[in-house]
C-alpha cells in the first residue's frame, strides 16, 4: 500500500493531476482513453501548471524566470479557452465551472492622447468636412448646370418641360 504522506513532490504533483484528469473526463464526457492532449485537458494541465508556479511565485517575489512562466502559462490558457469557446461552448462552461477559473476576454489598449495629438485629429478632422462639403458643393453645382443645358436644349427642340426642369427655366 502507498501513500502520499511518504510520496515526494513531483510524484504529489503527478498524482494530483492524473486525478483531475480522470474528474474531467468523467464530467465533460470524453473517454477514459482520450489523448492528454484534447483542449479540455491541455486547459486542466496548465491551470494545475500556473496554480503550482503561484504559490511559488508568490512566495519567492524575486524570481523572474518562473513568474514568466506562469504568464506564459496564463497566456496560452486563454489562447486555449478561447479556442474552446467557439468550438464547443457546453465543455467550455464545464471546464470553467470545474476549475474555478472565469473568462475574462483581452481588453483593448486605450493610451492616453497628447494635446497634440488631438489637435492634429481635429485638423484632420476638420479638413475632412471641408472636403466633404467641398465635393457636395462641387456635385451641385454640376448638376444644375446639367439640368440648365437640358432644359436649354428642350426649348430648342420644342419639348415639354417636367416640373423641376421648370424650376431651372429660369436661370
Amino acid at each position: 500500500m502507498f501513500s502520499l504522506e511518504f510520496a515526494s513532490n513531483a510524484e504529489i504533483k503527478q498524482y494530483k493531476s492524473y486525478k483531475l484528469m480522470q474528474e474531467l473526463k468523467e464530467k465533460i464526457g470524453l473517454e477514459s482513453t482520450a489523448s492528454k492532449n484534447v483542449l479540455p485537458l491541455r486547459i486542466a494541465r496548465l491551470t494545475m501548471a500556473v496554480r503550482n508556479c503561484g504559490k511559488h511565485v508568490i512566495k519567492n517575489p524575486k524570481d523572474k524566470a518562473n513568474k514568466r512562466k506562469m504568464l506564459i502559462n496564463i497566456d496560452r490558457r486563454r489562447k486555449y479557452l478561447k479556442r474552446l469557446r467557439g468550438r464547443n461552448y457546453g465543455h467550455f462552461e464545464k471546464i470553467e465551472e470545474e476549475l474555478g477559473i472565469k473568462w475574462v476576454p483581452i481588453p483593448k489598449y486605450n493610451k492616453r492622447k497628447s494635446k497634440r495629438q488631438i489637435e492634429q485629429e481635429a485638423i484632420k478632422d476638420k479638413a475632412h468636412w471641408d472636403r466633404i462639403a467641398a465635393k457636395q458643393e462641387f456635385e451641385r453645382k454640376r448638376n444644375e448646370e446639367n439640368m440648365i443645358e437640358i432644359v436649354r436644349l428642350k426649348k430648342e427642340l420644342g419639348k415639354e418641360l417636367t416640373e423641376e426642369e421648370k424650376h431651372f427655366d429660369n436661370k
